[in-house]
């Protein structure tokens, strides 16, 4: 347990909330499995692509990992949860204002080196191997540095596919404080509630009209996805106004979260339906009361293992996918005469313990520096010290 305790999460305001990390764990893992999936499927055509693309009956357990990929939207929710908390505990509780040159410094040093060195990196790799799907690399790089490859392509990102969800994630994170600002310019808090609901009413729709549209460059924008960030921004609002009811665990919150677990993935598929968006957001929200009030959902989710793991999500994400895309059409040999879901079963125990070493590793060496906000002044401070040793060294004349 101790290495564990190294690689926990550090947080700058001092205030560790296990539970998310425990929802990011469910997250990150959840879109790890879809992607493992979809991965080993195409080396089965075409039995393995109709496992993993084909719509089949709710028994079946490839029902569940065609929707897998909800965890991408619970991580919404998670960052919905994460980014309103300090603008909620000014406006609900009186805190001290957000500071948004400080906002928007955090996020920067924060975000970006491990998604920038993980982009260059498999950057550099495909362009080695040759990968046919680079047709544009150079183009591919400076969109996705700047995250608008989506906005600006209209598909995802063929250097990491999977940035898509990071591009949505980044408008999220410019557009909260004129949301905030928006939400409480009144000064009655059920007029902020009621709008913040027809907010999300109208991501509901226009993620529909964009479907139908055919609208891929806003596929994956932020209004598309802007009610799963808010039903994240509810849970804090309550999270926040009713602290004593977070406080005790009961069994009955137990039953809500496996109801709202078999919610999600019942009405994650088709989500351009309306009806199917609204019940899906409502069930993330159920989930996380679960996860927070449940006597044995807390208990799991709060286990060190699980929100470590959370903790590394981020790594994980960035990943993940490539060293599948690398690794499986080798190891798949190894099993391609089993049934299809017991050979994905050996491949998941061969391949996820590698991979969350490797990610451990990027985790360790880029990430979890970079979550000290002072890290910049820490290797400015290192290069002028190092610099003066050199030029002491190089000038002994100089000495005594």
């Amino acid at each position: 347990m101790k290495m564990l305790s190294h690689l926990r999460r550090s947080t700058n305001q001092g205030v560790f909330i296990p539970e998310i990390d425990g929802l990011r764990f469910f997250a990150i893992m959840t879109v790890v499995l879809f992607h493992l999936n979809t991965t080993y499927g195409r080396t089965f055509p075409p039995v393995g692509q109709g496992l993993t693309m084909m719509d089949v009956s709710i028994p079946e357990l490839s029902w569940y990992f065609r929707r897998f990929d909800l965890g991408v939207k619970v991580f919404f929710a998670i960052s919905g949860f994460i980014l309103s908390l300090p603008f909620l505990k000014h406006y609900l509780l009186g805190h001290k204002r957000v500071d948004v040159g400080d906002y928007f410094l955090r996020r920067l040093k924060r975000l970006e080196p491990p998604f920038l060195i993980s982009l260059t990196l498999l950057f550099f790799l495909r362009m080695i191997s040759s990968m046919p799907d680079l047709e544009q690399p150079w183009l591919s790089l400076l969109a996705g540095i700047f995250y608008s490859h989506v906005l600006a392509f209209g598909i995802s990102n063929p250097i990491n596919p999977v940035t898509w969800s990071l591009e949505t994630e980044a408008q999220f994170y410019i557009i909260v404080p004129l949301l905030f600002w928006v939400l409480f310019m009144q000064t009655k808090r059920w007029m902020s509630l009621m709008l913040m609901l027809v907010l999300m009413v109208g991501s509901i729709y226009f993620r529909r009209f964009v479907h139908l549209s055919q609208l891929a460059h806003l596929a994956h924008s932020v209004p598309v996805y802007l009610s799963n960030f808010l039903i994240g921004t509810a849970f804090a609002w309550l999270f926040l106004s009713y602290p004593r009811f977070f406080s005790s665990r009961h069994l009955a919150f137990d039953l809500m979260g496996i109801f709202s677990w078999w919610l999600m993935f019942r009405f994650y598929k088709p989500q351009f339906h309306p009806e199917y968006n609204a019940y899906f957001n409502l069930s993330i929200f159920l989930f996380f009361i679960a996860v927070f009030k449940g006597h044995l959902f807390n208990t799991f989710f709060t286990w060190q293992p699980v929100y470590t793991i959370g903790g590394m999500c981020y790594s994980i994400y960035l990943l993940h996918y490539a060293f599948f895309i690398v690794v499986i059409p080798l190891t798949a040999e190894w099993t391609q005469t089993l049934p299809y879901h017991l050979g994905l079963l050996l491949q998941s125990l061969l391949l996820l313990p590698v991979m969350l070493i490797g990610a451990s590793i990027f985790y360790m060496l880029i990430e979890k520096p970079c979550m000290d906000k002072h890290w910049p002044d820490k290797v400015r401070a290192w290069l002028n010290a190092r610099l003066s040793k050199n030029n002491h060294h190089a000038h002994p004349a100089h000495r005594g």
